[in-house]
Protein backbone atom coordinates (compact mmCIF):
# COMPACT_ATOMS: atom_id res chain seq x y z
CA UNK A 1 0.00 0.00 0.00
CA UNK A 2 1.83 3.61 -0.97
CA UNK A 3 2.02 5.87 2.04
CA UNK A 4 1.23 9.58 1.28
CA UNK A 5 3.21 12.32 2.96
CA UNK A 6 2.43 16.31 1.63
CA UNK A 7 5.19 18.35 2.69
CA UNK A 8 6.24 21.53 2.95
CA UNK A 9 9.93 20.03 2.32
CA UNK A 10 11.70 16.75 1.67
CA UNK A 11 15.14 15.96 1.51
CA UNK A 12 16.56 12.79 0.26
CA UNK A 13 20.39 12.49 1.59
CA UNK A 14 23.31 10.81 0.81
CA UNK A 15 21.86 9.92 -2.24
CA UNK A 16 23.37 8.95 -5.93
CA UNK A 17 21.90 11.61 -8.60
CA UNK A 18 21.85 9.62 -11.98
CA UNK A 19 22.31 12.15 -14.85
CA UNK A 20 20.43 10.68 -17.65
CA UNK A 21 21.90 13.49 -20.07
CA UNK A 22 25.10 12.38 -19.78
CA UNK A 23 25.04 8.96 -17.49
CA UNK A 24 27.08 10.98 -14.62
CA UNK A 25 26.37 9.68 -11.10
CA UNK A 26 27.28 11.65 -8.45
CA UNK A 27 27.38 10.63 -5.43
CA UNK A 28 26.51 11.25 -1.65
CA UNK A 29 24.39 14.15 -2.06
CA UNK A 30 21.26 16.11 -0.99
CA UNK A 31 18.05 16.48 -3.18
CA UNK A 32 16.15 19.11 -1.62
CA UNK A 33 12.00 19.61 -2.78
CA UNK A 34 9.52 22.02 -2.39
CA UNK A 35 6.21 23.41 -3.40
CA UNK A 36 6.46 20.30 -6.30
CA UNK A 37 10.15 21.21 -7.77
CA UNK A 38 13.71 20.23 -6.85
CA UNK A 39 15.29 23.30 -5.34
CA UNK A 40 18.90 21.97 -4.75
CA UNK A 41 21.30 19.34 -5.41
CA UNK A 42 24.42 19.96 -3.17
CA UNK A 43 26.52 18.16 -0.84
CA UNK A 44 24.95 20.36 2.23
CA UNK A 45 22.78 18.79 5.06
CA UNK A 46 19.14 19.02 4.87
CA UNK A 47 17.51 21.88 5.52
CA UNK A 48 15.81 22.45 9.17
CA UNK A 49 12.53 20.89 9.37
CA UNK A 50 12.66 19.00 6.27
CA UNK A 51 11.35 15.51 6.45
CA UNK A 52 14.23 13.45 5.61
CA UNK A 53 14.38 10.21 3.35
CA UNK A 54 17.76 8.71 3.49
CA UNK A 55 19.18 7.91 0.24
CA UNK A 56 22.26 6.11 1.39
CA UNK A 57 23.18 3.57 -0.55
CA UNK A 58 20.49 3.91 -2.85
CA UNK A 59 19.95 5.99 -6.60
CA UNK A 60 17.80 8.76 -8.09
CA UNK A 61 16.42 9.16 -11.77
CA UNK A 62 13.75 11.36 -13.18
CA UNK A 63 10.47 9.76 -13.58
CA UNK A 64 9.87 7.38 -16.26
CA UNK A 65 7.10 7.84 -18.40
CA UNK A 66 5.32 5.79 -21.14
CA UNK A 67 4.88 7.51 -24.51
CA UNK A 68 1.98 5.10 -25.89
CA UNK A 69 -0.60 4.15 -23.43
CA UNK A 70 -4.24 4.04 -23.53
CA UNK A 71 -6.34 5.34 -20.92
CA UNK A 72 -10.33 4.27 -20.54
CA UNK A 73 -13.03 4.65 -17.72
CA UNK A 74 -12.22 7.12 -15.34
CA UNK A 75 -13.25 4.44 -12.24
CA UNK A 76 -10.76 1.70 -13.55
CA UNK A 77 -7.97 4.27 -14.10
CA UNK A 78 -8.25 5.95 -11.16
CA UNK A 79 -8.50 3.06 -8.95
CA UNK A 80 -6.05 0.25 -11.43
CA UNK A 81 -4.24 2.22 -13.69
CA UNK A 82 -2.92 5.00 -12.21
CA UNK A 83 -1.73 3.10 -8.54
CA UNK A 84 0.07 0.79 -10.65
CA UNK A 85 1.72 3.66 -12.77
CA UNK A 86 3.57 5.41 -9.86
CA UNK A 87 3.97 2.63 -7.92
CA UNK A 88 6.37 1.39 -11.16
CA UNK A 89 7.75 4.98 -11.32
CA UNK A 90 5.84 6.20 -13.97
CA UNK A 91 4.97 9.65 -13.20
CA UNK A 92 3.88 10.72 -17.31
CA UNK A 93 1.86 9.28 -20.01
CA UNK A 94 1.59 10.04 -23.39
CA UNK A 95 -2.14 9.09 -23.74
CA UNK A 96 -2.61 8.59 -27.13
CA UNK A 97 -6.40 8.36 -27.90
CA UNK A 98 -7.07 10.94 -25.22
CA UNK A 99 -10.87 11.79 -26.82
CA UNK A 100 -13.31 9.26 -28.05
CA UNK A 101 -15.93 11.65 -30.04
CA UNK A 102 -18.93 9.95 -29.37
CA UNK A 103 -21.01 8.19 -26.59
CA UNK A 104 -18.68 5.16 -26.15
CA UNK A 105 -16.63 6.34 -22.95
CA UNK A 106 -19.91 8.93 -21.83
CA UNK A 107 -20.58 5.60 -19.29
CA UNK A 108 -18.47 4.69 -16.51
CA UNK A 109 -20.25 1.56 -15.14
CA UNK A 110 -18.76 -1.36 -17.37
CA UNK A 111 -15.27 -1.70 -18.69
CA UNK A 112 -14.92 -1.77 -22.05
CA UNK A 113 -10.44 -2.28 -23.37
CA UNK A 114 -11.86 -0.91 -26.71
CA UNK A 115 -13.15 2.42 -25.83
CA UNK A 116 -11.29 5.88 -24.72
CA UNK A 117 -11.61 8.27 -22.62
CA UNK A 118 -13.49 11.48 -23.17
CA UNK A 119 -11.44 15.10 -23.63
CA UNK A 120 -13.29 15.69 -20.25
CA UNK A 121 -12.07 12.81 -18.38
CA UNK A 122 -8.51 13.81 -19.72
CA UNK A 123 -8.51 17.27 -18.27
CA UNK A 124 -9.96 16.03 -15.10
CA UNK A 125 -6.99 13.32 -15.07
CA UNK A 126 -4.67 16.37 -15.60
CA UNK A 127 -5.20 18.04 -12.78
CA UNK A 128 -5.43 15.41 -10.44
CA UNK A 129 -2.02 16.16 -8.20
CA UNK A 130 -1.74 12.28 -7.65
CA UNK A 131 -1.94 11.02 -11.00
CA UNK A 132 0.94 10.64 -13.60
CA UNK A 133 1.62 13.53 -16.17
CA UNK A 134 -0.58 13.18 -18.73
CA UNK A 135 -0.17 15.01 -22.39
CA UNK A 136 -3.14 14.04 -24.62
CA UNK A 137 -4.02 12.90 -28.35
CA UNK A 138 -6.91 13.85 -30.26
CA UNK A 139 -9.49 11.22 -30.91
CA UNK A 140 -8.06 8.72 -34.11
CA UNK A 141 -8.01 10.60 -37.32
CA UNK A 142 -9.27 7.45 -39.16
CA UNK A 143 -10.26 6.65 -42.86
CA UNK A 144 -13.90 6.26 -43.85
CA UNK A 145 -14.21 3.02 -41.68
CA UNK A 146 -12.45 3.69 -38.60
CA UNK A 147 -11.27 0.30 -36.31
CA UNK A 148 -11.90 1.66 -33.06
CA UNK A 149 -14.95 3.64 -31.76
CA UNK A 150 -15.03 6.96 -31.14
CA UNK A 151 -12.51 7.41 -33.86
CA UNK A 152 -13.18 10.42 -36.73
CA UNK A 153 -14.27 8.80 -39.82
CA UNK A 154 -12.29 10.95 -42.54
CA UNK A 155 -13.16 10.51 -46.25
CA UNK A 156 -11.88 13.55 -47.63
CA UNK A 157 -9.02 15.81 -47.39
CA UNK A 158 -11.45 19.08 -46.10
CA UNK A 159 -12.64 16.12 -43.60
CA UNK A 160 -9.14 15.90 -42.75
CA UNK A 161 -8.53 19.68 -41.82
CA UNK A 162 -11.56 20.39 -40.11
CA UNK A 163 -11.33 17.28 -37.76
CA UNK A 164 -7.87 18.90 -36.59
CA UNK A 165 -9.38 22.03 -35.75
CA UNK A 166 -12.00 20.25 -33.89
CA UNK A 167 -9.83 18.39 -32.03
CA UNK A 168 -7.56 22.05 -31.01
CA UNK A 169 -10.99 23.01 -29.72
CA UNK A 170 -11.18 20.11 -27.67
CA UNK A 171 -8.16 20.74 -25.95
CA UNK A 172 -5.65 18.12 -27.61
CA UNK A 173 -2.12 18.07 -27.10
CA UNK A 174 -1.53 16.75 -30.49
CA UNK A 175 -2.56 14.75 -33.35
CA UNK A 176 -3.30 11.04 -33.89
CA UNK A 177 -3.31 9.46 -37.11
CA UNK A 178 -4.60 6.18 -37.98
CA UNK A 179 -3.89 3.34 -40.56
CA UNK A 180 -6.22 4.19 -42.97
CA UNK A 181 -6.27 7.49 -44.09
CA UNK A 182 -5.80 8.15 -47.98
CA UNK A 183 -2.81 9.63 -48.68
CA UNK A 184 -4.74 12.85 -49.90
CA UNK A 185 -6.44 13.18 -46.33
CA UNK A 186 -3.13 12.53 -44.89
CA UNK A 187 -1.60 15.13 -46.57
CA UNK A 188 -4.01 17.89 -45.83
CA UNK A 189 -4.41 16.51 -41.92
CA UNK A 190 -0.37 16.81 -41.93
CA UNK A 191 -0.55 20.69 -43.59
CA UNK A 192 -3.25 21.83 -41.20
CA UNK A 193 -1.61 20.96 -38.31
CA UNK A 194 1.47 22.52 -39.29
CA UNK A 195 -0.88 25.33 -40.37
CA UNK A 196 -2.49 25.47 -36.73
CA UNK A 197 1.09 24.56 -34.96
CA UNK A 198 0.12 21.12 -33.55
CA UNK A 199 2.15 18.11 -33.55
CA UNK A 200 0.78 15.05 -35.37
CA UNK A 201 2.05 11.47 -34.50
CA UNK A 202 0.77 7.83 -35.02
CA UNK A 203 0.57 4.89 -37.38
CA UNK A 204 1.67 5.34 -40.75
CA UNK A 205 -1.17 4.89 -42.78
CA UNK A 206 -1.37 2.18 -45.73
CA UNK A 207 -1.44 4.66 -47.88
CA UNK A 208 1.49 6.26 -47.53
CA UNK A 209 5.36 4.87 -46.89
CA UNK A 210 7.82 5.50 -43.92
CA UNK A 211 10.00 7.97 -45.95
CA UNK A 212 6.66 9.94 -47.02
CA UNK A 213 5.25 10.78 -43.90
CA UNK A 214 8.49 11.65 -42.16
CA UNK A 215 9.03 13.96 -44.80
CA UNK A 216 5.51 15.57 -44.36
CA UNK A 217 6.52 16.19 -40.27
CA UNK A 218 5.19 13.33 -38.60
CA UNK A 219 6.73 13.77 -35.07
CA UNK A 220 6.63 10.33 -34.04
CA UNK A 221 6.09 7.00 -35.93
CA UNK A 222 4.22 4.38 -33.57
CA UNK A 223 4.78 0.23 -33.48
CA UNK A 224 7.44 -1.35 -35.80
CA UNK A 225 5.01 -3.21 -37.96
CA UNK A 226 5.56 -0.81 -41.05
CA UNK A 227 9.49 -1.28 -41.06
CA UNK A 228 8.72 -4.87 -41.61
CA UNK A 229 7.89 -3.82 -45.05
CA UNK A 230 10.61 -1.67 -45.79
CA UNK A 231 13.39 -3.98 -44.19
CA UNK A 232 13.00 -6.75 -47.02
CA UNK A 233 14.82 -8.02 -49.87
CA UNK A 234 11.78 -8.59 -52.22
CA UNK A 235 9.65 -5.35 -51.40
CA UNK A 236 6.75 -6.27 -54.41
CA UNK A 237 6.19 -9.81 -52.97
CA UNK A 238 5.74 -8.21 -49.60
CA UNK A 239 2.96 -5.85 -51.62
CA UNK A 240 1.04 -8.77 -53.10
CA UNK A 241 1.10 -11.07 -50.30
CA UNK A 242 -1.49 -11.15 -47.80
CA UNK A 243 -2.16 -13.54 -44.34
CA UNK A 244 -0.33 -16.33 -43.96
CA UNK A 245 2.23 -15.68 -47.19
CA UNK A 246 2.82 -12.34 -46.21
CA UNK A 247 4.13 -13.43 -42.28
CA UNK A 248 6.35 -16.14 -44.47
CA UNK A 249 7.35 -13.28 -46.79
CA UNK A 250 8.44 -10.83 -44.17
CA UNK A 251 10.12 -13.39 -42.55
CA UNK A 252 11.99 -14.78 -45.46
CA UNK A 253 13.01 -12.04 -47.04
CA UNK A 254 13.84 -9.69 -43.69
CA UNK A 255 17.14 -7.05 -45.08
CA UNK A 256 18.49 -4.76 -42.64
CA UNK A 257 20.46 -3.38 -45.35
CA UNK A 258 17.11 -2.97 -47.52
CA UNK A 259 15.88 -0.30 -44.58
CA UNK A 260 19.13 1.81 -43.92
CA UNK A 261 18.57 4.66 -46.12
CA UNK A 262 15.66 5.49 -45.10
CA UNK A 263 16.51 5.20 -41.27
CA UNK A 264 19.85 7.69 -42.12
CA UNK A 265 16.61 9.88 -43.39
CA UNK A 266 14.33 9.24 -40.46
CA UNK A 267 17.95 10.35 -38.18
CA UNK A 268 18.67 13.56 -40.42
CA UNK A 269 14.85 14.96 -39.98
CA UNK A 270 14.51 14.43 -36.59
CA UNK A 271 11.71 11.92 -37.09
CA UNK A 272 10.96 9.62 -33.48
CA UNK A 273 10.10 5.94 -33.26
CA UNK A 274 8.28 4.90 -30.36
CA UNK A 275 8.52 0.72 -30.95
CA UNK A 276 6.41 -0.72 -28.57
CA UNK A 277 8.21 -3.87 -28.59
CA UNK A 278 6.18 -5.20 -25.15
CA UNK A 279 3.32 -5.07 -27.49
CA UNK A 280 5.12 -7.09 -30.17
CA UNK A 281 5.48 -9.39 -28.19
CA UNK A 282 1.95 -10.32 -27.41
CA UNK A 283 0.94 -10.09 -31.39
CA UNK A 284 4.15 -12.83 -31.86
CA UNK A 285 4.45 -14.73 -28.96
CA UNK A 286 0.92 -15.41 -27.75
CA UNK A 287 1.65 -19.18 -27.93
CA UNK A 288 4.35 -18.63 -25.23
CA UNK A 289 3.82 -19.48 -22.08
CA UNK A 290 6.48 -17.28 -20.61
CA UNK A 291 4.40 -14.51 -21.76
CA UNK A 292 0.85 -15.66 -21.42
CA UNK A 293 0.96 -17.26 -18.17
CA UNK A 294 2.18 -14.24 -15.97
CA UNK A 295 1.43 -13.10 -12.66
CA UNK A 296 0.31 -9.62 -13.28
CA UNK A 297 -3.05 -10.64 -15.45
CA UNK A 298 -4.24 -10.37 -11.49
CA UNK A 299 -3.63 -6.99 -11.68
CA UNK A 300 -5.61 -6.36 -14.80
CA UNK A 301 -9.39 -5.92 -15.49
CA UNK A 302 -11.24 -9.31 -16.05
CA UNK A 303 -12.25 -8.08 -19.27
CA UNK A 304 -8.56 -6.99 -20.91
CA UNK A 305 -7.46 -10.68 -19.69
CA UNK A 306 -10.24 -12.71 -21.07
CA UNK A 307 -10.17 -11.11 -24.34
CA UNK A 308 -6.01 -11.81 -24.64
CA UNK A 309 -6.88 -15.33 -23.54
CA UNK A 310 -9.76 -15.67 -26.12
CA UNK A 311 -6.87 -14.38 -28.67
CA UNK A 312 -4.27 -16.81 -27.75
CA UNK A 313 -7.12 -19.76 -27.69
CA UNK A 314 -8.39 -18.64 -31.01
CA UNK A 315 -5.10 -19.06 -32.99
CA UNK A 316 -3.34 -21.86 -30.73
CA UNK A 317 -6.31 -23.91 -32.76
CA UNK A 318 -5.13 -22.75 -36.16
CA UNK A 319 -1.40 -22.17 -35.77
CA UNK A 320 1.70 -24.49 -36.66
CA UNK A 321 4.97 -25.16 -35.33
CA UNK A 322 6.47 -23.69 -38.22
CA UNK A 323 3.72 -20.80 -37.22
CA UNK A 324 5.27 -20.50 -33.89
CA UNK A 325 8.48 -20.85 -34.59
CA UNK A 326 7.96 -18.15 -37.71
CA UNK A 327 6.69 -15.89 -35.63
CA UNK A 328 8.48 -16.14 -33.08
CA UNK A 329 11.49 -14.83 -35.86
CA UNK A 330 9.42 -12.23 -36.93
CA UNK A 331 9.90 -10.71 -33.18
CA UNK A 332 13.53 -10.94 -33.07
CA UNK A 333 13.41 -8.84 -36.42
CA UNK A 334 11.61 -6.15 -34.44
CA UNK A 335 14.42 -6.13 -31.75
CA UNK A 336 17.01 -6.18 -34.60
CA UNK A 337 15.25 -3.05 -36.61
CA UNK A 338 15.22 -1.58 -33.08
CA UNK A 339 18.68 -1.76 -32.64
CA UNK A 340 19.78 -0.72 -36.45
CA UNK A 341 17.50 2.72 -35.60
CA UNK A 342 19.51 3.08 -32.39
CA UNK A 343 22.63 2.63 -34.51
CA UNK A 344 21.42 4.95 -37.20
CA UNK A 345 20.74 7.99 -34.63
CA UNK A 346 16.87 7.90 -34.53
CA UNK A 347 15.77 9.40 -31.50
CA UNK A 348 13.46 6.66 -29.48
CA UNK A 349 10.54 6.53 -27.29
CA UNK A 350 9.74 3.98 -24.22
CA UNK A 351 6.24 2.98 -24.79
CA UNK A 352 4.29 -0.10 -24.46
CA UNK A 353 0.88 0.42 -25.68
CA UNK A 354 -1.27 -0.82 -22.78
CA UNK A 355 -3.67 -2.35 -22.55
CA UNK A 356 -3.41 -4.57 -25.25
CA UNK A 357 -2.69 -8.48 -24.52
CA UNK A 358 0.10 -9.26 -22.22
CA UNK A 359 0.98 -5.57 -21.53
CA UNK A 360 0.32 -4.34 -18.04
CA UNK A 361 0.09 -0.48 -16.28
CA UNK A 362 3.23 0.48 -15.16
CA UNK A 363 5.75 -2.62 -15.15
CA UNK A 364 5.45 -3.48 -18.93
CA UNK A 365 7.90 -0.25 -19.06
CA UNK A 366 10.32 -2.01 -17.49
CA UNK A 367 9.85 -5.08 -19.81
CA UNK A 368 10.15 -2.25 -22.83
CA UNK A 369 13.63 -0.61 -21.28
CA UNK A 370 14.97 -4.36 -20.91
CA UNK A 371 14.36 -5.22 -24.86
CA UNK A 372 15.55 -1.77 -25.39
CA UNK A 373 18.68 -3.17 -23.95
CA UNK A 374 18.10 -6.70 -25.69
CA UNK A 375 18.17 -4.76 -28.87
CA UNK A 376 21.62 -3.68 -28.21
CA UNK A 377 21.13 -0.15 -26.70
CA UNK A 378 23.38 0.56 -23.57
CA UNK A 379 21.12 0.79 -20.13
CA UNK A 380 21.60 4.62 -20.31
CA UNK A 381 20.71 5.03 -23.69
CA UNK A 382 17.41 2.99 -22.58
CA UNK A 383 16.75 4.83 -19.99
CA UNK A 384 17.57 8.32 -21.75
CA UNK A 385 14.11 6.98 -24.12
CA UNK A 386 11.97 6.80 -21.03
CA UNK A 387 13.13 10.00 -19.06
CA UNK A 388 15.00 12.82 -21.03
CA UNK A 389 14.14 11.67 -24.57
CA UNK A 390 10.37 12.83 -23.25
CA UNK A 391 11.44 15.71 -22.31
CA UNK A 392 13.20 16.83 -25.35
CA UNK A 393 9.74 15.08 -27.23
CA UNK A 394 7.89 17.81 -25.52
CA UNK A 395 10.33 20.54 -25.84
CA UNK A 396 10.23 20.61 -21.92
CA UNK A 397 13.69 20.26 -21.12
CA UNK A 398 13.25 23.14 -18.92
CA UNK A 399 11.20 21.47 -16.35
CA UNK A 400 11.55 17.53 -17.05
CA UNK A 401 13.87 14.89 -17.65
CA UNK A 402 16.62 15.64 -14.81
CA UNK A 403 16.87 15.95 -11.42
CA UNK A 404 18.31 19.52 -11.33
CA UNK A 405 17.08 22.68 -9.47
CA UNK A 406 13.91 24.27 -10.95
CA UNK A 407 12.91 20.82 -12.72
CA UNK A 408 9.54 19.32 -11.76
CA UNK A 409 9.92 16.71 -8.90
CA UNK A 410 8.97 13.81 -10.57
CA UNK A 411 11.82 11.33 -9.19
CA UNK A 412 12.15 7.64 -8.69
CA UNK A 413 14.25 6.18 -5.69
CA UNK A 414 15.91 3.07 -6.63
CA UNK A 415 18.07 0.74 -4.51
CA UNK A 416 20.66 -0.13 -7.20
CA UNK A 417 21.98 1.26 -10.20
CA UNK A 418 20.40 1.40 -13.19
CA UNK A 419 23.63 2.35 -15.14
CA UNK A 420 25.05 -1.36 -13.89
CA UNK A 421 22.05 -3.32 -14.96
CA UNK A 422 18.52 -2.03 -17.14
CA UNK A 423 16.78 -4.74 -14.20
CA UNK A 424 17.49 -2.25 -11.56
CA UNK A 425 14.85 0.20 -12.41
CA UNK A 426 12.62 -2.57 -11.05
CA UNK A 427 14.30 -1.96 -7.85
CA UNK A 428 11.90 0.67 -6.54
CA UNK A 429 12.42 2.59 -2.71
CA UNK A 430 10.19 5.26 -3.22
CA UNK A 431 8.48 7.59 -5.98
CA UNK A 432 8.23 11.17 -5.86
CA UNK A 433 5.35 12.52 -7.83
CA UNK A 434 4.54 16.74 -8.35
CA UNK A 435 7.06 16.53 -5.23
CA UNK A 436 4.96 14.37 -2.76
CA UNK A 437 6.29 11.03 -1.65
CA UNK A 438 4.91 7.81 -2.29
CA UNK A 439 6.47 5.57 -0.37
CA UNK A 440 6.39 1.83 -1.58
CA UNK A 441 8.20 -0.18 1.59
Amino acid sequence: MLALAFLAQLAITHVTVIDVANGHARSDVTVVIAQGHVVSVSNSPAPPGARVLNGAGKYVIPGLWDMHSHLQFDRYVRGVAFPQYIANGVTGLRDMDGDCDSACADQDTAYNPLHAATAAMVRQWKRDTLAPRIVAASNLLDGPHPLWPGSAAIATPEQGRAAVDTAIARGADFIKVYSGLSRASYLAIADESKRRGIPFVGHVPDSISIDDASAAGQLSIEHMYRFADVCSSRPGEIARAKGRALLIALNDAFNLEACRPIMRRLAERGTWVCPTLTVSAGVWLHQDTSVTHDSRQAMMAPADTAWWNSIRRRYAAIMTPGDVARNRSLFNHEIEMVGALYRAGVPLLIGTDVSNPWVYWGSSVHDELALFVRAGLTPLAALQAATIGPARFFHATDSLGTVAPGKVADLVVLDANPLDEIANTRRIHAVIVRGVLRDIK
